[in-house]
């Protein structure tokens, strides 16, 4: 069960808490070049993010050793997170998206810091994903 918490709450920080420090800032909601209703989304996808990983954090850290269904289902607000952004990811060509507004996005082992971040978050979540469903 530690080892189940402990992967959630890498996920969380990866996929909720994290753009909430990267993306409240002048490179996204306060970017004066972008229309303000697209500013209204961002600031919208940032309190779904926060109250996805807020409800998965307490969920996680409150469910007893016994309660192997909630466990399960406290895996669900994190997947409904991080398979839209790869859906996103995918699509780019579809939408004319981009995954940055900057030619020089960072890049984390020579991939888009976006897409290593999320990675990261769906590799430690599906692990506990696995671990609860096989309880």
């Amino acid at each position: 069960m530690l080892t189940i918490r402990i992967c959630l709450s890498i996920s969380v920080i990866l996929f909720a808490f994290g753009p909430l420090f990267v993306d409240l800032s002048a490179s996204h909601v306060f970017n004066a070049t972008w229309p303000p209703h697209a500013r209204f989304h961002m600031v919208w996808l940032l309190g779904l993010l926060g109250f996805a990983g807020l409800i998965t954090t307490v969920g996680v850290w409150r469910i007893k050793e016994h309660q192997t269904m909630a466990i399960r289902l406290i895996t669900l607000p994190g997947w409904l997170v991080l398979l839209p952004f790869f859906i996103a990811v995918f699509s780019v060509g579809t939408y004319g998206g981009s995954l940055s507004d900057v030619p020089d996005a960072p890049k984390v082992l020579g991939l888009d810091g976006n897409i290593f971040g999320f990675s990261l978050a769906v590799i430690f979540h599906g692990a506990a994903t696995f671990l609860a469903w096989r309880r």
